[in-house]
């Protein structure tokens, strides 16, 4: 499992939110089990690493420019992957 996100944010550190790798050669997607609706997409798993490390930053700046509570991130082992998924951390 990855753990993607560490930036800071209006002087607060993006928590670290597991996350989950699924695709094949060419088209390699991440999710995030606390953020619903917010995934990053690549051609290669590093790729997607790499995209990932921006969704969950994205997320907390939209959120806070919102003024919405930021979700808290789920201890790595309270989650599983979906079928066909690997753990990312």
């Amino acid at each position: 499992m990855w753990f993607v996100g560490l930036t800071n944010v209006r002087s607060k550190r993006v928590p670290h939110y597991p996350a989950f790798v699924d695709g094949e050669a060419g088209a390699y997607g991440v999710t995030f089990p606390d953020l619903p609706g917010i995934a990053a997409m690549g051609e290669t798993v590093g790729d997607a690493l790499a995209n990932a490390e921006e969704a969950p930053r994205d997320y907390v700046m939209e959120t806070e420019r919102d003024g919405a509570q930021i979700a808290e991130a789920s201890p790595m082992e309270k989650v599983s992957p979906p079928q066909g998924a690997s753990y990312a951390a």
